[in-house]
C-alpha cells in the first residue's frame, strides 16, 4: 500500500539528528507534549523554517527535505509519524544543515553531531557541496 505509520516517544529535550527521507513525504502529529519541527529548503536558498508544535498540532514535511525534530519541553513528547512510502529511507545531509539560512541553532547542531559549538559555528561558515 506504500504507507508507514509509527509512534515515537521523545525523552525530555530528546531529538533526532537532522535527516531526510528521499522516498517519502512525512506527516507528524503531536499526541502529547511540545516538539519543535523544522525543515530546510533545497539549493540554492537553504532556507530554514521551524515551528513549535503542541498536542493536537500536525505538520507535513515535504518529500526529500532535510528536517529537524526535537522535544523542547522538560517532559516527554509522543508523536505519530506517517510516511507516504513503505520504505522512506533515512539520509544524513551535512550539505543542507550547515549552510541553512537563517542558521540552525548551533547549540542544537553541536548536540546532534556530537561536536563542540565552536566547531559547528566554524562549519557553518564553510561552503558545502553534495
Amino acid at each position: 500500500m506504500g504507507q508507514t505509520f509509527i509512534r515515537v516517544e521523545f525523552a525530555p529535550n530528546g531529538y533526532l539528528p537532522p535527516h531526510r527521507h528521499r522516498r517519502a513525504s512525512e506527516i507528524i502529529y503531536i499526541l502529547e507534549g511540545t516538539m519543535e519541527v523544522g525543515f530546510v529548503t533545497s539549493y540554492p536558498a537553504y532556507k530554514y523554517y521551524s515551528k513549535v508544535l503542541n498536542k493536537g498540532d500536525a505538520i507535513m514535511i515535504p518529500f526529500g527535505l532535510v528536517h529537524t525534530v526535537r522535544n523542547v519541553a522538560s517532559e516527554k513528547c509522543v508523536i505519530t509519524v506517517s510516511f507516504k512510502s513503505q520504505n522512506p529511507g533515512f539520509i544524513y545531509m551535512p550539505d543542507s544543515v550547515f549552510t541553512a539560512k537563517p542558521a540552525i541553532n548551533s547549540t542544537y547542531l553541536a548536540g546532534a553531531f556530537k561536536l563542540d559549538e565552536k566547531t559547528v559555528k566554524d562549519l557553518q561558515t564553510k561552503m558545502w557541496y553534495i
